[in-house]
């Protein structure tokens, strides 16, 4: 009987030794929620013990996630940055193409009704759930129909989403028919001659859709901004094919509700497709990392040295801020900059082509910090 038990002891012992570890989710497993596999990429840099921010790309209407990342490209700033990066197929239609039903304007012509609001949340979650996610940090953009779709997920779930940097889309024409719960930062880029969404506005289905202006307007007003705009003096570089910094930017950030602003780049002459840049990519990334919701900050953010050159050239040291946090700097003659803290929580910001004379510089840290520091060039 002794040697009975000590053979059934053993067995015991092996079998907690051969059995399999329980199922621990990877942040790179599969994804799919029943429209087939998402288009998930996380960079090397990943640290399951970091919560890293998450940026999710819609396609346009008749295009998908592989087509939009191949003409936006993503997924080097996410190496750079060090985000998580989604960028799914929506549905098809009657016609076989896919698309997201965003707005009542785009792009759900066969009237469906799917739920493609519901579908991008609980994509969202899932990663959240293998995946460490900075809450604070979820992001959207998109191209045309998948830039509906980002102002759709701004209206549907503002609690969850920091900010979105739609390209050739729209909000809702009347302003009612979207109600955020909390503010959201959004960046609208258009050009000028878009033949397919116009700048001015116009209808898709027999739906009317509102210009550029009137998005970025509404969603000052949604964030509580003062209703007067501010332009750069400097614009960007986003279409390759046209000469010069042929983008130019206003924004709406006075007085705007902690959370919430609203920005619109408007590419002079750029079409629905513009042949973008290097610098799309990267300045859409910035952008999107510089605006994170509120949140606590370390208490020690700030700026540790500046120097202004004879040639007008003005460098910036910050320090002590939270690894990855976002940042925004603007000086008093409108000129700014975003950028992304490193993992030590320090950035160098450079301006060019300053004046002589003295000068104040805001910084605003992600979390939501601010520093004024004076400055003094020549």
């Amino acid at each position: 009987m002794r040697d009975v038990c000590r053979a059934f002891s053993l067995l015991l012992l092996l079998a907690t030794i051969v059995a399999p570890a329980p199922a621990i989710a990877q942040c790179d497993a599969p994804i799919d929620l029943g429209r087939g596999p998402v288009n998930f990429y996380v960079p090397d840099s990943y640290d399951p013990d970091e919560p890293a921010p998450l940026v999710v790309l819609l396609h346009g209407r008749g295009g998908a996630g592989s087509l939009q990342e191949r003409y936006m490209g993503f997924r080097p700033m996410a190496d750079r940055f060090g985000f998580l990066y989604a960028y799914p197929d929506g549905t098809r239609d009657i016609s076989g193409v896919l698309f997201w039903n965003g707005t009542d304007a785009c792009c759900d012509y066969g009237g469906t009704g799917v739920d493609d609001s519901g579908y991008l949340l609980e994509l969202v979650e899932t990663i959240e759930a293998q995946c460490n996610v900075d809450p604070r940090k979820i992001y959207f953009t998109g191209h045309s129909n998948g830039g509906f779709m980002s102002y759709r997920m701004a209206c549907d779930h503002a609690r969850r989403i920091a900010a979105i940097a739609p390209l050739a889309g729209a909000t809702y024409y009347d302003p009612a028919d979207c109600r955020p719960r909390r503010p959201v930062h959004v960046l609208h880029v258009h050009g000028t001659r878009d033949e397919t969404i116009f700048y001015d506005g116009g209808g898709l289905g027999g739906v009317l859709y509102p210009g550029a202006v009137a998005s970025v307007e509404t969603w000052a007003d949604y964030n509580g901004c003062r209703a007067e705009g501010a332009a750069a003096p400097a614009g960007l570089d986003l279409d390759e094919e046209l000469e010069g910094r042929e983008t130019h930017r206003m924004r709406f950030t006075r007085a705007c509700s902690a959370g919430g602003s609203a920005e619109l780049w408007t590419i002079e002459d750029g079409g629905h497709v513009p042949a973008l840049s290097s610098n799309y990519a990267r300045a859409i990334s910035e952008f999107l990392l510089a605006h994170p919701k509120p949140g606590q900050c370390s208490g020690s953010e700030r700026v540790v040295a500046k120097r202004c050159t004879r040639s007008g050239k003005l460098i910036l040291k910050l320090r002590a801020g939270l690894a990855r946090d976002g940042y925004r700097v603007e000086l008093e003659n409108g000129e700014y900059l975003y950028g992304v803290l490193n993992r030590k929580g320090r950035a160098k910001v450079r301006f060019k082509g300053l004046p002589d004379g003295d000068g104040t510089a805001r910084i605003t840290f992600g979390c939501g910090e601010v520093e004024v520091v004076p400055f003094e060039c020549g």
